[in-house]
């Protein structure tokens, strides 16, 4: 499928390079790279090594919601969100399976719901405290957003082909509300019928009909099996997991009274204390809590005050922008000194001002103003580097930068890539 782009003459897929790999293609991935430019051996290596597609997308959804490890990733936070959708199964596939179709389940997944997770993504981004996407999540939301690579996406949930009923009717749905926007689905479908016909036999032999697993008997494959962890899970948080492992319906409000009923050794007090009314008592109570919804309200409650969080960071972030972009503006209207002798008679406000409009064209040696403690150092400062300046003014001309002439409706806040998790997890896939 890959090779398709090439005949098509299109650009293919975004590539989905890891956080280590990113930062060697820095150059290469920016949209103003010449495609002319010859790449460096580091570069082609890097670049080769890197994956793009429908399948690695639908890795990245996985490690983001569904990490295998429980301590990473948005798994708790996607299914609260999804839960608040009304969604049946707010669990995302677990991609790090390599059950079959287990990557189909995930493409069906984000085709159905491609609005909702672009919502989600915007959602984690702005709840945090840094407002930023991490390598991974941003490379997940570049993907969702309908460029060359949602035709493989499509194609990994092709469903039961036979008379019977579609196994998820709704990502059908959505892939043909799709069509219309994806003007390469039918040369790329082709070209995975022709890439699988090749591979698929070689591929099945190990299911088929006298193979290896239909061969094992019960008590082989039971012999088979093997725990998920060997962690000990030492802890009141671990022991949470383990219980969480074994009962995954067991809400969080149930869990904590089985701990205090365990520990508080209620059993010999019931025994000792209780009577058979006290007992009926004690279960009516229970059902009515039980009904209550609790952990609906809850799990409702952390979403809610997500969302919250991340219009506040939003509106924190726009209006720091927006600051920073008058900064910006005033700056550039600032007329630079023409004398050194007319220096001290400017105020601490007009230096500072002039310091900054200096470091702005690129002046160098200018430290940060609160470096400067007192008024003649701040004066000796914008002194040496004013000089330096007015010397050759043409090396030091103003930047451009566009964002200043438009208005302030139009300012967007870009996102950033920071460490994190993800480093290991894009590592992890990668092998």
């Amino acid at each position: 499928m890959m090779l398709e782009w090439g005949k098509l003459k299109v650009n293919g897929p975004k590539l989905l390079a890891n956080k280590q790999n990113a930062a060697t293609l820095c150059n290469v991935l920016d949209p103003a790279f010449s495609a002319n430019t010859v790449l460096t051996e580091d570069e082609l290596r890097t670049f080769e090594a890197s994956d793009r597609g429908g399948a690695k997308s639908c890795a990245l959804a996985g490690a983001i919601f569904n990490n295998k490890d429980d301590k990473k990733g948005q798994a708790d936070k996607h299914d609260f969100m999804t839960e608040k959708l009304g969604k049946p199964h707010p669990r995302f596939p677990d991609t790090s399976n390599i059950r079959f179709s287990s990557h189909g389940d995930a493409a069906a997944e984000l085709i159905t719901y491609i609005i909702e997770y672009l919502e989600m993504m915007d959602v984690i981004r702005w709840s945090k405290v840094n407002s930023s996407l991490t390598n991974i999540e941003k490379n997940l939301r570049d993907t969702l957003n309908r460029g060359p690579g949602t035709e493989k996406i499509n194609l990994l949930d092709l469903g039961p082909l036979h008379t019977s009923p579609w196994r998820n009717p709704l990502a059908i749905e959505a892939v043909i509300k799709l069509i219309p926007s994806l003007s390469h689905l039918k040369a790329i479908t082709m070209a995975f019928f022709r890439s699988s016909l090749t591979t698929w036999i070689r591929f099945s032999s190990e299911f088929a009909p006298g193979g290896l697993i239909d061969q094992c008997s019960a008590s082989e494959k039971q012999l088979a099996w093997m725990p998920s962890t060997n962690d000990t899970n030492e802890g009141a948080l671990g022991a949470y997991y383990v219980a969480i492992w074994g009962k995954p319906c067991l809400t969080l409000h149930h869990y904590n009274s089985l701990v205090m009923y365990r520990r508080n050794d209620t059993q010999d007090f019931m025994d000792a204390v209780l009577t058979n009314e006290d007992h009926t008592f004690i279960m009516r109570e229970a059902r009515k809590i039980d009904s209550n919804g609790l952990e609906r309200l809850r799990r409702q409650d952390i979403v809610d005050f997500r969302v919250r969080t991340a219009e506040m960071n939003k509106a924190k972030a726009l209006a720091s922008a927006q600051k920073a972009l008058e900064i910006r503006r005033e700056l550039r209207k600032t007329v630079i000194v023409a004398r050194t002798a007319t220096l001290t008679e400017l105020t601490i406000v007009k230096t500072h001002l002039q310091l900054n409009a200096l470091r702005l064209r690129g002046v160098p040696n200018i430290l940060p103003n609160s470096r400067y403690t007192r008024k003649p150092a701040k004066v000796a400062a914008l002194e040496e580097v004013l000089k330096l300046y007015l010397s050759h003014p043409s090396n030091f001309p103003l930047p451009s930068d566009p964002e200043a002439d438009l208005s302030s409706d139009s300012l967007t806040v870009e996102s950033t890539v920071v460490d994190d998790w993800t480093a290991e997890e894009d590592i992890e896939m990668e092998e």
